[in-house]
């Protein structure tokens, strides 16, 4: 559905992208055959070095609600979809990334869902599309009811190492709205955990945020949970000082404000990152044969490498096949 001559779309589309024209034309079409909702679809190229401004703009000449952006600079996908954010004219903003797409219903059944509870952010549970399993895709968790209210400390309880799945992942809708009052942008400082960062921004600042049970959302896997291939897609690479920004960022702006459980669970949360990246040092020592470095590390810090090899690939990978691929339940 488009939108009539100087009408305001109903929901701003926004695809920050970085050499994906493996994926790009797939993405657009998923958010193309979106009913119920006026759109406009926002590409943001982030100086990409392959074709994916080419296929843009090959299906820009057959359905004008699709809008290129190009930074000046590659700045990362926060920047990227900060500049989308700031062309955006949807009452709705939605989250897509070049490499994933949509299942057909998704923004008319979650705003539907979002209009009812009166929400400001509203996010699905997502399907690991995995490039090297031909069968169906999998769920990444089932909820023991149809939707449920997320809080601060569920949203951070995610995020745990070896936790089987993270809802700063998620991709969310947003009212645009509450956005601007609020002033929420993407931070531009870190590359890694972005989305958690953005997302716990709008819970900390007392959005109302529903998690839909069904999964309307396909997520690429960087990497198969089977064979470890890496999938073609251009991914940001993993930097747990990001993340240990993030909770340091969180905890001093709204320092005054969060609840003490709130608080409580952002420092649980920074520990458990900085664990980690203790645990990943103590590994790249063992990788370079410092032994004697490694075995001191252990020594004063043994969590640590449990901590790290938790959320580590090859632990992942080995969790998945004793399950058996099995999602895990949630309770919200």
């Amino acid at each position: 559905m488009g939108t009539a001559s100087g009408e305001a779309p109903s929901v701003s589309v926004i695809i920050p992208a970085y050499n994906a024209s493996a994926y790009i034309e797939r993405a657009i079409i998923s958010a193309q055959q979106q009913m119920g909702h006026s759109l406009e679809i926002i590409v943001v190229d982030d100086c990409s070095t392959d074709n994916t401004c080419d296929v843009v703009r090959r299906l820009q000449l057959a359905d004008d609600r699709i809008i290129l952006h190009k930074t000046i600079k590659n700045g990362g996908p926060s920047e990227a979809r900060n500049l989308a954010i700031g062309h955006a004219k949807g009452h709705w903003i939605a989250i897509l990334d070049a490499d994933d797409t949509w299942k057909q219903g998704r923004l008319k059944n979650l705003i539907e869902i979002a209009l009812e509870q009166s929400c400001d952010i509203i996010a699905d549970n997502y399907v690991l599309h995995d490039e090297s399993r031909p069968a169906g895709d999998t769920p990444a968790f089932y909820l023991r009811k149809k939707w449920g209210e997320l809080t601060p400390e569920r949203f951070l309880w995610s995020e745990r190492p070896g936790g089987r799945m993270r809802f700063g992942m998620l991709k969310p809708i947003l009212r645009r709205e509450f956005l601007t009052k609020k002033e929420i942008s993407y931070s531009t400082e870190i590359r890694y955990a972005e989305d958690f960062h953005f997302f716990m921004n709008f819970l900390l600042h007392g959005a109302k945020a529903i998690l839909v049970s069904e999964a309307y959302y396909s997520y690429t896997l960087p990497s198969s949970l089977v064979t470890g291939k890496k999938s073609k897609g251009s991914r940001t690479v993993p930097n747990l000082d990001d993340r240990i920004w993030v909770a340091d960022d969180l905890l001093k702006k709204f320092k005054g404000s969060l609840t003490p459980t709130s608080q409580a669970m952002l420092m649980k949360y920074r520990c458990w990152m900085v664990g980690a990246r203790n645990g990943k040092m103590i590994m790249d020592l063992l990788r370079k044969r410092h032994f004697g470095k490694a075995a001191f590390s252990l020594l004063m810090q043994p969590r640590a490498a449990l901590i790290y090899g938790l959320a580590s690939g090859p632990v992942k990978r080995a969790r998945y096949r004793f399950s058996n691929g099995s999602p895990p339940h949630l309770k919200l």
